[in-house]
């Protein structure tokens, strides 16, 4: 009896001090008796996963946690944890606000100077630097020193040469060959720089340390702004130049207008039209890209040699012949009956022949 009694007080200790090691630690799942000691519950596996309350966004509404409280909202597919006043989609972290993520700028004014704007809204205007590059937005920069008149600098016509401003009182110069090179003004104290004219479209600009650096504009344009739908060309003094009344491009549609400001198709000529013309005679002729309207003169029999219609699907031929030529075309044709021949017929002397990149067909 004593024996049962000793045992049974025995049991009711063992589990007692389980229960006060369960109260101050928890480990569920692998390595069990393996728990770190800054822990109060670990969860270990590579098969399962913590799965946490699950509710709609009405019963989410419904409830008012301790702050840190979790839940998966099932109707907007994502965890929501309460910042003690309101819940808080986790999926929407970008939002600043919710974070009391601060905001502050710095803002290029374009004259070398630089407004700094703080998280409360305050700003600051930075003092004027020694020098100053400015980009005037029309093709030039305006190199200025305190002191001193501004130097307006635009090289010669430019095509694939640009200088950008970086908007960190920094310009990028990429020349010809797409090398880069990095003119910074950056330093609100800078007393040594400058940027001099070489006199042969190029500048030399000499950071405060005495390092130069060459900015060559001589082979190069100034950026051309046109009207929309504008195609430049060079006229007589070599400037680009345009002029929508004669070329046109509509980027919509993709149609290219010639003396015509408003194409309806891929080409649109308000003019005439010049194509290549041809004499020639003999017993075997042959034709090629060079050729388009075709005169064939002279008598007797005459085999004219078209290049492979598979070849040159699209391409048309304009044939005329004297009636005295009796005509053959080597590699046949579908006439407009479709049917297929070689031999032209007595009295047809014009053939409008064009590929179908199958075979050769009459379109008159």
């Amino acid at each position: 009896m004593i024996a049962r009694v000793l045992q049974s007080s025995l049991s009711i200790l063992i589990f007692c001090c389980f229960i006060s090691i369960g109260r101050a630690q928890i480990k569920i799942g692998d390595s069990p008796s393996i728990i770190n000691n800054s822990s109060l519950l670990e969860l270990e596996s590579t098969g399962k996963v913590l799965v946490i309350t699950r509710v709609s966004n009405e019963e989410m509404m419904a409830i008012t946690p301790l702050t840190g409280g979790m839940v998966y909202n099932s109707d907007e597919n994502c965890i929501f944890y309460f910042n003690g006043a309101n819940w808080v989609n986790l999926c929407n972290a970008t939002n600043l606000e919710e974070f009391n993520e601060t905001i502050t700028s710095l803002i290029s004014n374009a004259d070398g100077t630089f407004t700094y704007t703080n998280e409360e809204g305050t700003q600051t205007i930075l003092p004027v630097k020694e020098s100053s590059l400015v980009n005037n937005n029309d093709g030039t920069y305006s190199f200025t020193r305190v002191g001193e008149n501004p130097v307006i600098f635009n090289g010669a016509p430019e095509t694939t040469s640009t200088l950008i401003d970086n908007l960190d009182g920094s310009y990028t110069y990429t020349n010809e060959l797409g090398e880069e090179t990095l003119v910074s003004l950056n330093s609100t104290e800078e007393t040594t720089s400058t940027l001099e004219e070489n006199q042969d479209g190029s500048y030399t600009y000499t950071n405060e340390e005495g390092q130069e650096t060459i900015i060559n504009l001589s082979n190069s344009n100034n950026m051309v702004l046109g009207e929309t739908g504008s195609i430049f060309f060079a006229g007589s003094d070599g400037v680009l130049t345009e002029n929508n009344n004669n070329l046109f491009w509509d980027n919509v549609n993709n149609n290219l207008g010639v003396n015509n400001s408003t194409p309806n198709s891929t080409l649109s000529v308000g003019g005439s039209i010049a194509t290549q013309v041809s004499f020639i005679s003999g017993a075997d002729l042959g034709v090629n890209e060079t050729n388009h309207t075709i005169f064939i003169g002279g008598t007797g029999s005459s085999r004219l040699f078209l290049p492979l219609a598979s070849a040159v699907v699209g391409r048309m031929y304009i044939i005329k012949k004297k009636p005295s030529v009796e005509l053959t075309i080597v590699a046949s044709y579908l006439d407009s009956d479709n049917v297929n021949r070689q031999l032209v017929p007595a009295g047809v002397n014009v053939l409008w022949l064009q590929s179908n990149g199958f075979i050769w067909e009459q379109v008159n």
